[in-house]
């Protein structure tokens, strides 16, 4: 537990070591997600179909989405691996709701991937989700974790986040994630 006021400041980057992408390297991943192409009979195969089936949803017109969206599809494709990272191409296009809306769906799709094989990923679907700890053994979210519950009686495991405060500049939940699991794992209450 802190005993001051602390506040934590943590940049881009900051889950790279539980396997989060870096800024170029989610560029890459999007670079990827869009690229498609036509079969035989004209209809669109692409690369990630979960990706490109959000889109057409999120524009709700097939004819708009193939005549203004599958190009700009092509343009955010080819311009993101020229940045040092997708929210640097979406910025450089303040006004075109299509790359808006292409570079902000992939953001969601490929941190959503990217989180399902992070190191504190835990699944949420089972009845008692877990983090292994072996895989953070070596991270700084296991220090963190262990300055921030170390000491602290169960009694009082209301009072864990006193003092503290985290503005995270990150996409993904892995701190989150982290930080919840570690909380319940470490304070619960045991009824023998």
């Amino acid at each position: 537990m802190f005993a001051p006021r602390t506040l934590f400041i943590l940049g881009a980057g900051a889950s790279k070591e539980v396997g989060m992408p870096l800024g170029w390297e989610l560029a890459a991943q999007i670079h990827g997600m869009c690229l498609y192409e036509r079969n035989s009979t004209g209809q669109i195969e692409s690369h990630d179909s979960t990706y490109f089936n959000a889109l057409r949803r999120a524009v709700n017109d097939e004819r708009k989405f193939r005549a203004e969206y599958l190009p700009a599809v092509n343009f955010v494709r080819d311009g993101v691996r020229e940045v040092a990272s997708i929210d640097n191409f979406i910025d450089t296009h303040p006004n075109d709701d299509r790359v808006r809306l292409i570079g902000k769906t992939a953001i969601i799709r490929a941190i959503l991937q990217k989180e399902a094989g992070s190191d504190v990923f835990a699944d949420d679907t089972r009845a008692n989700p877990s983090l292994d700890f072996d895989k953070v053994k070596n991270s700084w979210f296991l220090r963190f974790g262990r300055i921030l519950r170390d000491g602290i009686p169960v009694e009082d495991r209301e009072t864990v986040f006193d003092n503290l405060t985290v503005i995270c500049f990150n996409y993904d939940r892995c701190l989150d994630q982290f930080l919840h699991l570690l909380v319940e794992s470490g304070l619960r209450y045991r009824r023998w």
